[in-house]
């Protein structure tokens, strides 16, 4: 994980409808992808996503399961310290 993407504030969209992710944002100058699992939960910053692949996940019509069957694992991340839900961040 870079620093630049280490030190990135995305901004969360919630994730509707999902019940294992709050939220998710996305850095296509650094190709970085942020998930939060639970409202007030940490942030997960996922290195190196092409935007491809985001757009994806944002279109799927299982947040969850498209996290679980095509990104966690394949990425490079880092646990980034949030205190607040996309809600709150918008």
């Amino acid at each position: 994980m870079t620093e630049t993407a280490k030190k990135l504030d995305l901004k969360l969209t919630p994730c509707t409808g999902s019940s294992s992710l709050c939220g998710h944002g996305y850095d296509q100058a650094t190709k970085t992808l942020g998930v939060q699992f639970k409202a007030g939960g940490p942030v997960y910053h996922f290195d190196g996503v092409p935007q491809d692949l985001y757009d994806e996940f944002t279109n799927s019509k299982s947040f969850g399961r498209f996290f679980q069957e095509r990104i966690r694992g394949k990425f490079e991340h880092a646990k980034i310290d949030a205190a607040k839900t996309p809600e709150e961040v918008q």
